[in-house]
């Protein structure tokens, strides 16, 4: 059996939508040094110029926040299925215009498919984990699609392929119950 580190409380995996600019000005201001670039302006107005051509701090701080992106989707992809009995059931509503749409249950067999089928069309992204769940909001412009991505078992995966709420109950009741927990290490961590 392998070793699993659990989530001792909430945790943020990514947030490319609630950025807060002030957090980035000093390293903004390193990699200009770093890099020999001489600093105009301050502020909103900063830019590093450099060899003719420049950069603004806005267009840095988006070339980090996609290189963050990019290293929690390759964390992702990276992660082996754990075993043949691991699977992933997402949950949720997407934001549409004319208004929200619910009842979305689907399985998958790796965290990976799981969550970029949630991310389809995002402009931007936040992920939360707390063990349990995988919190996931896909903001784009319609609105906002809200996901929660269950780590369940092969058999309980099999269960809600074939789910009859009137026979069986409500199917989200269900997975929430049996759910089960979600490690640093199925998170590529």
């Amino acid at each position: 059996m392998r070793e699993e580190t659990k989530i001792p409380e909430e945790i943020t995996l990514i947030d490319t939508y609630n950025v807060n600019y002030e957090d980035w000005y000093d390293d903004f201001k390193e990699f200009c040094e770093i890099n020999g670039y001489e600093i105009h302006g301050s502020g909103n107005e900063m830019r590093g110029l450099y060899m003719g051509g420049k950069i603004t701090f806005y267009e840095w701080v988006g070339i980090e926040i996609s290189d963050e992106c990019e290293e929690f989707w390759s964390d992702l992809r990276r992660v082996k299925k754990g075993s043949d009995i691991d699977y992933y059931v997402v949950t949720g509503s997407l934001g549409l215009w004319y208004g929200r749409r619910g009842g979305i249950c689907e399985t998958f067999d790796n965290l990976y498919d799981a969550l970029s089928k949630c991310s389809t069309d995002a402009w931007d992204i936040v992920a939360k984990c707390d063990g349990k769940k995988i919190e996931f909001n896909a903001m784009h412009h319609d609105g906002t699609n809200s996901f929660v991505v269950y780590h369940i078992s092969w058999k309980d995966s099999e269960k809600i392929e074939w789910w009859d709420n009137e026979k069986d109950g409500d199917v989200f009741e269900y997975i929430e119950k049996h759910a089960l927990p979600i490690t640093y290490e199925m998170l590529g961590r």
